[in-house]
């Protein structure tokens, strides 16, 4: 007994093939751009014409995917990730985090530094920048200057008032509201 599959009126107006009923509902006939125009097709040439035409698409396809798989193979990148746990932060959180490089006001953050610590030079200024601006931590610091820019962090973060963290911190960042 052979299913019975409802036919619009529009195929009916179109001619539909009732041969191809059970297979033309099928859903990914209509989502495989050019097999529905293949099926449906009334004459030779015409199956001919998108027979070619999807061959064409499946052969830059296969070409493509090849491509692209032996460019990533080529030129593969890879990423380390190192997780350290920490029972304790030694200093409080203040994250200095912009969505762009404008918003890093460097000459009045640089002003502040100079204001809260006595006889620290630009150097060591940019040095103390860099290290909050980076997540308080680079792996490849000079041991020496690390301890250095951990004691200047410390004294800045002492001497810093909730105003001025307020005035130059993202809200999130010192618990805002």
């Amino acid at each position: 007994m052979q299913q019975e599959i409802w036919v619009s009126e529009e195929e009916k107006k179109r001619g539909y093939d009732n041969r191809l009923r059970g297979v033309s509902h099928l859903v990914w006939i209509r989502e495989m751009h050019g097999v529905s125009q293949l099926i449906n097709s009334k004459t030779p040439t015409a199956k001919l014409f998108w027979s070619v035409i999807l061959g064409i698409c499946m052969i830059y396809a296969i070409i493509n995917t090849i491509l692209v798989t032996k460019e990533y193979v080529d030129n593969q990148t890879a990423t380390r990730m190192t997780l350290n746990q920490a029972s304790k932060l030694p200093f409080p959180t203040l994250v200095i985090c912009p969505k762009t490089a404008d918003a890093v006001h460097l000459d009045v953050l640089l002003d502040d530094i100079h204001k809260r610590i006595d006889g620290i030079d630009n150097k060591k200024a940019v040095e103390l920048l860099a290290f909050a601006i980076a997540g308080a931590g680079f792996r490849n610091f000079d041991i020496g200057t690390y301890r250095r820019i951990i004691v200047l962090y410390s004294y800045f973060s002492i001497s810093s008032s909730r105003p001025s963290k307020e005035k130059y911190a993202y809200r999130g960042d010192i618990g805002v509201e």
